[in-house]
């Protein structure tokens, strides 16, 4: 098994193209954002055998960053935000697959033993599937959704919910147009829409970012970056950004403000339906809204399958590499076995010690 570096974007992103399909989440440059904010090393491990091909792009992280590691001189991997699952050539279905399984399993273990990886988490890409290289370990935790842009308008328009559609009739009659920003320099309007929306649902930290995160994108995915407002007598009232790749629109982040939350009937609902048109006109196939929360079915979700009916499944990978060495980080971080940490988090090591174990 290979490893690619992120600063060799060239053979990096070649060796996706090899796969067949692929998403912006598995792009060098994408990684290369990740990396910059500290998220640890990007790599590209590429597997081949049988003329096939497999890449799965990774963020190894050192273990001595967390308390109660310092002298801990080993990594674990995990996916970068979004979803940068596994790649593959190889069609599940092919005579080859089963091989080709096994063999990349045990490559995989090898590679990863030699960058001195305990643990793996992944994150796999709805619209991808190549879950059945995994085996035991994935899970799959929820669904998303995304409009197939290769059907007729009339045919995407009358899928849609109701509601949704008297919604973008309403905020047209009402004055509300959609204006795109083909410069970036309102990311700051942006970030203030989009962390808004967040504080309202009471959205986890891991889902507000930094300026340098935005400033990093814009760096990194500059031209497959597509940034829209909603406005209203001048005045932004929802944003969304989405990245574009192959025929993949990928829906990324966006909000609402308060005036278009209380007044307006979610205005953003006039951007999805302005992007779900211009993708079609550009030959797009998808426009993937993604799910709700933590891949709940959720207001978020019910709201994003408002726009369609076609739905997928979110799954992750929670990949053990060394037994020994995770039961001892466990043990030296969180106490005697894994349940002295808080449940269903993985690698157990890396969640925050509960309070009575603290106090």
């Amino acid at each position: 098994m290979r490893v690619v570096v992120s600063a060799d974007i060239g053979e990096w992103n070649r060796q996706l193209a090899r796969c067949g399909r692929f998403d912006v989440y598995h792009l060098a440059e994408y990684h290369r954002t990740a990396e910059k904010l500290g998220e640890g090393e990007a790599l590209l491990l590429v597997f081949e055998a049988e003329g096939e091909v497999a890449a799965l792009p990774l963020l190894r992280r050192p273990l001595w960053t967390l308390s109660g590691l310092e002298d801990v001189r080993l990594y674990d991997a995990a996916s970068a935000y979004g979803y940068p699952g596994l790649l593959c050539s190889c069609d599940i279905d092919s005579p080859a697959a089963e091989r080709f399984r096994r063999e990349f399993q045990e490559s995989l273990d090898e590679a990863l033993r030699s960058l001195e990886i305990v643990s793996f988490f992944g994150r796999q890409h709805p619209l991808i599937d190549t879950a059945w290289l995994w085996g035991d370990a994935y899970a799959p935790l929820g669904p998303t959704v995304a409009i197939d842009l290769t059907r007729s308008e009339q045919s995407q328009w009358s899928e849609m919910r109701s509601n949704h559609r008297r919604d973008i009739r309403r905020a047209e009659r009402e004055g509300v147009v959609v204006v795109e920003d083909t410069t970036l320099r309102r990311l700051d309007e942006f970030r203030r829409i989009y962390e808004e929306t967040m504080r309202t649902v009471g959205a986890a930290s891991q889902y507000f970012f930094s300026e340098a995160y935005y400033r990093s994108l814009r760096e990194n995915l500059g031209r497959r970056i597509k940034l829209f407002f909603a406005e209203y007598e001048g005045r932004p009232v929802a944003a969304a950004m989405f990245f574009l790749c192959g025929r993949i629109i990928q829906y990324h982040l966006g909000g609402t403000d308060e005036l278009g939350r209380d007044r307006l009937r979610s205005p953003i609902k006039a951007i999805f339906d302005h992007v779900r048109r211009w993708g079609k006109a550009a030959d797009y196939h998808w426009l993937h809204l993604g799910g709700g929360l933590g891949a709940r079915r959720d207001s978020l979700y019910r709201f994003k399958a408002g726009f369609t009916k076609n739905e997928f499944t979110f799954g992750v990978v929670r990949k053990i590499v060394d037994a020994a060495a995770y039961r001892e980080l466990v043990a030296k971080r969180c106490g005697k076995t894994e349940g002295d940490c808080e449940e269903g988090y993985f690698p157990a090591y890396r969640r925050p010690i509960n309070a009575l174990r603290a106090a």
